[in-house]
């Protein structure tokens, strides 16, 4: 009994230990500013554009994206081994076209696609002679961040 309260004491004391350190984390400085799909109201099973808008609030240039993407709460497989090699400057808002995707078959009100951004990085990029180098410097703290469109369907 007395070896069962403490084992419950000693995870509740991690659980809080996690959930303080998960609070205190900074917010990354890249964040998803909008998610586009294109188009605007597709009907059941139309081939769709998928892009986001990608906000670096870092002092060095951003590259290397990692997604992860849910179309109507599916996963989307085809990111699972895609790095976006898009590099994103300091203080500026850069868009990304992603994979093209089927809406749903069947008909529905709406259907949720979530895009978040995994995994970054830092690098330095410097511009010489009309040649562009990038050259990394380390991960992009405070990822992953998501953000979610809400697409209407038209009954077409």
């Amino acid at each position: 009994m007395r070896r069962a309260k403490a084992l419950r004491g000693l995870a509740i004391a991690s659980i809080a230990a996690f959930a303080a350190s998960w609070a205190n984390a900074a917010p990354s400085p890249v964040s998803i500013e909008a998610v586009s799909v294109t188009p605007a109201s597709p009907g059941p099973g139309v081939l769709c554009k998928l892009g986001v808008r990608i906000k670096n609030a870092g002092s060095h240039t951003a590259t290397d994206f990692r997604f992860k993407v849910k179309v109507d709460g599916e996963d989307v497989a085809v990111y699972h081994n895609q790095t976006y090699a898009v590099n994103v400057a300091p203080a500026t808002l850069e868009g990304v076209e992603l994979y093209n995707f089927w809406s749903p078959a069947a008909h529905k009100a709406s259907f949720p696609v979530e895009v978040a951004i995994v995994e970054g990085r830092w690098a330095d990029v410097k511009q010489e002679a009309g040649a562009s180098t990038t050259t990394p410097v380390g991960p992009i703290e405070g990822l992953p961040v998501s953000a979610t469109q809400t697409v209407r369907m038209s009954a077409k």
